[in-house]
């Protein structure tokens, strides 16, 4: 409904952004102030486990739960709720939940405000738009903002929450062979069990001893797996027909992480001209320039070598070097090894990330940390790959 610029167009006062005034404002809901604490602790603690699912559900109190009176003020308390989870973990999808959410905002507001403008007058809207600041433009009450709000939020809640991406299985034939790596850390592993159900066979690469694997997970689960270590990779590419890989997140260029022998899986593919399917949810595109993308972490050397099958200090040669063991935690994979990612939104090629990162979130909050220096503050946001 168009309603009239007196119900609709009240401006409230612009107030600077501030890290301390924005805590001090979230300190008057303490359930929120509580809830944000508790995944900041648990994201320090790295239980990543539904991290972005959480992160929404935050931000849908938040959103239905505050006070608030605009856009622009609404959009800076995200961004500071955002700020804050960012800074307390490497997770690529915390990240990609705040941005979302905020790009809700900026076309919620866009579409009610030009439904609520389309009674005015050719000269008022040339006086304002030529005598207002496009943040300003942010500061304009609309009382239907937060009901629409609160809908998509549940909406995108909904789609984490369900995690389903039938196209997976329309890309598969039933006589297929098709080749996985189990990763425990990975949140679509339904929507690769619920695919993979449907061909014949199924390697399910582990990375970890075949003796520690544990049965009970979905994958390992399944009728038609048949579990091999990843030095028989190479083995037993020529009888696969397809590599299915589940992605932990997905970069603007193409690239994506995944668990440990992805890599070595998706090299194979390409020597034997296997094609290579990623399984992406549309929250785990993520910005190009992120550091968790580069950064190498590794997990405790124990779970795939034994310390009482090495020498002890007294019958070590000292002439011995010291051992260092590498477990990486992920894979990273690059985009000229993948021909095609699998989404909720349908399948895409590896250079239409980008794109699809353009669509889900806003220029304007490619970066929630602060810049470092004064030449990124001169740098045009954005999320296509320099």
């Amino acid at each position: 409904a168009v309603r009239s610029r007196s119900s609709s167009s009240v401006r409230w006062p612009t107030t600077s952004f501030t890290m301390e005034a924005t805590s001090a404002w979230l300190a008057r809901w303490p359930v929120v102030l509580g809830q944000m604490r508790k995944l900041e602790a648990s994201l320090r603690r790295r239980e990543v486990s539904g991290c972005a699912l959480r992160t929404v559900g935050l931000l849908r109190n938040l959103v239905g739960t505050c006070k608030w009176q605009t856009a622009g003020e609404l959009i800076r308390h995200v961004t500071y709720v955002g700020r804050c989870l960012v800074e307390a973990t490497d997770e690529v999808t915390v990240g990609n939940a705040v941005r979302r959410v905020l790009c809700m905002i900026r076309e919620d507001y866009a579409s009610l405000a030009r439904s609520s403008h389309r009674d005015r007058s050719l000269h008022d809207a040339f006086i304002n738009a030529s005598s207002t600041k496009e943040d300003d433009l942010l500061d304009e009450f609309l009382p239907d903002l937060k009901p629409s709000l609160m809908e998509q939020i549940l909406e995108f809640y909904d789609e984490i929450n369900n995690g389903e991406i039938p196209v997976a299985g329309s890309l598969l034939q039933p006589n297929d062979v098709v080749l996985t790596v189990r990763d425990p850390f990975v949140a679509d592993e339904a929507a690769v069990c619920a695919a993979l159900k449907k061909v014949r066979d199924v390697f399910v690469v582990v990375s970890e001893p075949l003796g520690e694997c544990r049965q009970t997970d979905d994958l390992l689960s399944l009728p038609n797996a048949t579990v091999i270590p990843e030095t028989a990779v190479v083995a037993v590419m020529p009888r696969v027909d397809a590599v299915l890989l589940s992605a932990r997140s997905v970069s603007g260029d193409g690239s994506f992480v995944a668990g440990p022998a992805s890599f070595l899986a998706a090299l194979a593919a390409k020597n034997f001209a296997k094609p290579v399917l990623a399984v992406a949810a549309l929250y785990k595109l993520c910005p190009p320039d992120h550091p968790f993308l580069h950064n190498v972490v590794s997990n405790d050397p124990s779970s795939i070598l034994n310390y009482a099958d090495l020498p002890s200090a007294p019958d070590r040669d000292p002439d011995d070097r010291a051992i260092e063991v590498l477990n990486p935690n992920f894979d990273h994979v690059p985009a000229h090894l993948v021909d095609l990612y699998v989404t909720n939104s349908g399948a895409h090629q590896p250079s239409y990330v980008g794109r699809l990162l353009a669509e889900l979130y806003s220029p304007h909050d490619a970066s929630l940390l602060p810049h470092d220096s004064e030449d990124d503050d001169d740098r045009e946001p954005s999320f296509v790959p320099r």
